[in-house]
């Protein structure tokens, strides 16, 4: 009788363990999924707030960082985006779609810089003639560049 009895607190132990587990699997996956359908919807305020509890449990899943950092570049916060990619890639140095990212992010900052440089200097001196002829040597690239289709961020390490 005692075997039962022990056998059967075993028993219980166990399927509690079991059902706790899986109802964190299940939260989790819910979490996720909600997650991704606001990002995929534009919804970044709710994506991110659903992503920031992910990071809460699971810390250094390079995915949902790279989306949190891609929603704070769609909310116009291009610095803190460098930044965020910069720190996925410090945990995770061949990550491809953070380092794309990363470029992408900076070459658009770059390419408003020189914009703004050959539409407001003037140029008198050679060697500001040659920084304007740099400049629109590299918006021609940056340009084309967009043009073949490199105009966008990664969601994934594709």
């Amino acid at each position: 009788m005692p075997i039962r009895f022990i056998t059967a607190i075993f028993v219980a132990i166990i399927f509690s363990g079991c059902t706790a587990s899986n109802t964190k699997a299940t939260d989790m996956a819910r979490l996720t999924r909600d997650a991704g359908q606001a990002y995929a919807a534009g919804n970044c305020n709710e994506a991110m707030e659903k992503y920031l509890q992910l990071v809460a449990k699971v810390p250094n899943e390079t995915g949902t960082l790279l989306k949190i950092a891609n929603c704070t570049y769609f909310q116009g916060d291009s610095a803190g985006a460098v930044e965020q990619y910069k720190q996925i890639l410090i945990g995770a140095p061949d990550y491809r779609a953070a380092w794309f990212n990363l470029t992408h992010v900076q070459m658009r900052e770059l390419a408003a810089t020189l914009s703004k440089l050959v539409d407001s200097i003037n140029p008198s001196s050679p060697e500001e003639i040659a920084l304007v002829n740099r400049a629109l040597m590299l918006l021609q690239t940056y340009n084309e560049n967009k043009q073949d289709g490199g105009e966008g961020l990664l969601e994934s390490n594709r």
